[in-house]
């Protein structure tokens, strides 16, 4: 089960506001929106990125990180 999602959102070419929201909370309809992009976070050490397509609530995120 994901049990959390890598979302940031751009806010400069070096400065990367990063965001983990939890899929089982009550906020679910806040978990993607359209200003937040995924990024490759290289530097995430407990963290599996993996290069697939999801689609929640109608909006398209490229990457998701899995935990361990």
């Amino acid at each position: 089960m994901i049990n959390k999602i890598l979302l940031a959102k751009k806010e400069g070419p070096n400065n990367v506001r990063t965001n983990y929201r939890n899929l089982n909370s009550r906020n679910k309809d806040d978990v993607i929106k359209m200003y937040l992009h995924v990024v490759i976070m290289k530097e995430a050490r407990c963290l599996y990125l993996l290069p697939i397509l999801l689609i929640y609530k109608n909006f398209q995120v490229k990457y998701i990180a899995l935990s361990i």
